[in-house]
Order: structure tokens, then C-alpha cells, then sequence
């Protein structure tokens, strides 16, 4: 789905975090021309975002619950806008929805899933200052937990954005799989325009913090990180860097589970630690670090390095190639006991994982 800027497009985000497990719904009205968008957390109570592309310098805004305006027998609810940017003392935007349907899911009464097909209510604009009706219909709908749905390129508006840039995160799903961030399309701002298409990631899905921006290459431009795996879900940051050029972001193939940039020169350095047990049961360190040279928007490998470390015998050497070998295949946290349950992080080979310098069989998580 193509995110089109003549549209208003409601996004409700029904998760305990926007980074945890979420559902989303997605409502669009194309009776007007209303360029916003709209996050709702699970919990009815809980921060919300309003989204207004027109508005670049504060394209998120976020929304909170009109405690006195909420009562479920009136089925009515109003969100205002918090954090405004507002300095002539206009008028903050706000939310109110009518005639909502909701499942209380607390005990407590603390939180509340909206049910309906179709939302109407009005919209303050404080960009016209001007109140305007909207009715939206359901769009499209995301759930990590129903394993048996599938979809094909959903796009999702991501969290960061350029001035002149957004970002939508493609989604891909196939029945009993879990989501894929199948790319990311890069849009002109104010046209949206597509400029770029990344494909063919196969990375884990993360809502709407499925990339971050960062000036890699330290002139003064931020470039893009997309983020591989589920978010904590393996040791280091993981990131897929491209650099930006001009608005085109140049894949840089660097390596590493972390990479360190170097403002100096602009190298980097790719790393990725290994932590095991040897056959006296000592605790086991292998690194494995790769050296990048900068070069006209590009990165270019130097040179690669293994050390080996026995916390408990101080021993410290280079590694053997078998222990380099290792180490590549390794999965690069120890999250859990147990070897046959394996985290998302694991490289899967026929069927088995590496655990403990040998490969067994094991079960991909993401």
C-alpha cells in the first residue's frame, strides 16, 4: 500500500510498547484532502501520535486522552495534541472520535481495543486552524500475533524522517511466518515522489523504529541505519548502514555485530564478540574485528583481525581458524538455557545452529 498524501490515513497501533508485539489497524478517508495520520497505542489511556505531513518540522506530535471526555457508554473519546510547536497562541490540534466500540481488555478498566470497521468524528486543524469532519474506513490490518494471516508490501510510515525525506518500512507476511521488513522506500517530503527503493532485506519487523537516521561519514548529512533484528533481541547495535549522497543512499556492506566510526579519518571499525566455554570450562572470549577505509562515499575493507581471550587463564592469542570459523557461525548472545530454543539472532544451516562449536539442531525464533 502506497501512502497517498491526498488522503487522511489513521494507523491505530494496539501494543503494550511501539516496539513490543503490536496490531495495527489502518482507517483512510479520501472524501478531502487531510494530510494526517494517527497511532493509537493499546491502552486508550496510554501516549498516541498524530502524524501531519504537511508540517516537516513536526511531522510526529504527540497525542494524550481528554480523561474527562472518555466515557464508554458515551463511546466518544477526544486527543490532544501535547508538545505543539505552536508560538502564536493559536488553537492545538485535537482528535474526537464518536460512536467507537471498544473491548475492555483490563480487569481494571485500564485498557480498551477499539473494534470498529469505520471511524467518524472531527479533526481540529491547528496547520488551518479550521475543524473538519472525517470518516475513515478500514484499510489494512497488522497483528504479529495471528501466525496464520498473510499480506504482500504494506508500507509503514516510520517514526524518523529528513526534512525534505520520510521513510515507509515494506512489510511482507507469508501464513505461518512471522513478519519481514521486506525494504524501505524513500520519499520526497514535499511531492511524495518515490526516490529509492531498498529490497530484498529479509530483516525482522519493528513497527515504526525500523530505521534510524545517523552521520555516519561525519559531513554534517544523517545517514540511514536499519535495524536488523527484533530490537534487543542479540548482542551489539546491528545495523545495515547506507550513506547518504545527494538524497540516494549507497549501501556500505560494512560487517559487525557493532561498528565503530571514526570522525578522524572516517574509517570504521566492524566487531562481533563471541563468549563461550573451552574443555576446562573457562570462560572463552572470541573477537573477530574487520578495519574499513573511506573513500568517496564509500566504505573498503582493509584488513581483518581474530583474538582469542581466556578470561580465567589471562591467556590471549590469536585465533585458530577453526575458533574464526566458529565465531562467524556463533550466535552472538546467550539469552537462554536452553540450546534447542534458539533467538532470532541465530544463523540457521541445514536446519541446525552453531552452539558451543558444533552445530546441532534448532529452531529460528524471528
Amino acid at each position: 500500500m502506497i501512502i497517498n498524501m491526498k488522503n487522511i490515513l489513521f494507523l491505530i497501533c494496539l501494543c503494550l510498547s511501539f516496539s513490543g508485539k503490536c496490531a495495527i489497524y489502518a482507517f483512510t478517508d479520501n472524501s478531502s484532502n487531510k494530510d494526517i495520520t494517527l497511532y493509537f497505542n493499546s491502552s486508550i489511556t496510554s501516549l498516541h501520535f498524530l502524524i501531519d505531513k504537511r508540517n516537516p518540522d513536526q511531522l510526529w506530535q504527540s497525542l494524550v486522552l481528554d480523561q474527562s471526555s472518555f466515557n464508554v457508554d458515551n463511546k466518544s473519546v477526544v486527543f490532544y495534541n501535547t508538545n505543539s510547536s505552536n508560538t502564536n497562541n493559536n488553537q492545538l490540534s485535537y482528535i474526537k472520535l464518536d460512536n467507537i466500540k471498544f473491548d475492555q481488555t483490563d480487569d481494571y478498566g485500564g485498557d480498551y481495543i477499539i473494534l470498529n470497521h469505520e471511524l467518524t468524528g472531527v479533526w481540529f486543524d491547528e496547520h488551518q486552524q479550521r475543524l473538519k469532519p472525517i470518516k475513515l474506513q478500514r484499510d489494512f490490518f497488522i497483528n504479529e500475533e495471528d501466525i496464520s494471516s498473510e499480506f504482500n508490501n504494506i508500507e509503514l510510515l516510520q517514526y524518523d524522517s529528513l526534512e525534505n525525506i520520510y521513510f515507509t518500512a515494506v512489510l511482507r507476511k507469508q501464513k505461518n511466518e512471522k513478519i519481514k521488513l521486506y525494504g524501505i522506500n524513500i520519499y520526497e517530503q514535499a511531492s511524495n515522489k518515490l526516490l529509492q527503493k531498498i529490497e530484498n532485506l529479509n530483516y525482522s519487523y519493528n513497527s515504526i523504529y525500523s530505521i534510524h537516521l545517523q552521520d555516519i561519514n561525519f559531513d554534517g548529512v544523517a545517514d540511514l541505519a536499519i535495524e536488523r533484528y527484533k530490537f534487543n533481541a542479540r548482542r551489539g547495535s546491528n545495523y545495515d548502514y547506507y550513506i547518504n549522497h545527494h538524497n540516494k543512499f549507497i549501501a556500505t556492506h560494512l560487517w559487525g555485530s557493532d561498528i565503530i566510526f571514526n570522525p578522524k579519518d572516517r574509517s570504521a571499525e566492524g566487531s562481533k564478540d563471541c563468549y563461550d566455554f573451552d574443555d576446562q570450562n573457562h570462560r572463552v572470549l572470541t573477537k573477530i574485528t574487520a578495519i574499513y577505509d573511506y573513500h568517496n562515499y564509500r566504505y573498503v575493507n582493509k584488513s581483518n583481525s581474530c583474538h582469542y581471550y581466556n578470561f580465567d587463564s589471562k591467556q590471549n592469542r590469536q585465533c585458530t581458524d577453526l575458533e574464526y570459523n566458529n565465531c562467524l557461525l556463533n550466535r552472538n548472545n546467550i539469552y537462554t538455557e536452553n540450546p534447542s530454543v534458539i533467538g532470532e539472532d541465530n544463523i540457521l544451516y541445514n536446519d541446525k545452529v552453531w552452539y558451543k562449536g558444533k552445530l546441532i539442531p534448532g529452531y529460528i525464533y524471528d
